[in-house]
């Protein structure tokens, strides 16, 4: 009988232990999905968060017009997404405004907002307003 109690009593103290176990597990499975879910929200907000328009110069318009209208390949130097330098060579197809925010839209069909570009064929666009 002592044999059978022990071993009852074995039984019962492993599935308290697992039991234990299983809710810290599951305690931590919310604080991971609460802390990705925030994390996610964040990066929505910070993503959509739309940086207002600084206009280019109206003097450059010329030389974006002239490229498109000659489908001269363009050296592009632009910030990206991150704030960081980066480059590519493309035609201009088109020119264009959207919600009150210029546009060039490139032979590939991507699109960059004109106060992104730094510098186009060796003339200088970033800090050139009107």
């Amino acid at each position: 009988m002592s044999v059978t109690l022990n071993i009852n009593y074995l039984i019962i103290s492993c599935l308290q232990s697992l039991q234990n176990y299983l809710d810290k597990i599951a305690i931590v499975q919310v604080m991971v999905y609460y802390s990705l879910s925030s994390l996610l929200i964040q990066q929505y907000f910070t993503m959509n968060k739309a940086k207002p328009y600084n206009p280019i110069n109206c003097s450059l318009y010329d030389y974006l017009e002239a490229w498109a209208v000659t489908q001269t390949p363009c050296k592009v130097t632009y910030l990206d997404a991150q704030n960081k330098e980066a480059y590519f060579t493309k035609t201009i197809v088109d020119l264009y405004i959207k919600d009150k925010v210029e546009y060039v839209k490139w032979n590939d069909g991507s699109s960059l907002r004109l106060d992104q570009l730094i510098e186009i064929n060796g003339v200088r666009f970033w800090g050139m307003t009107c």
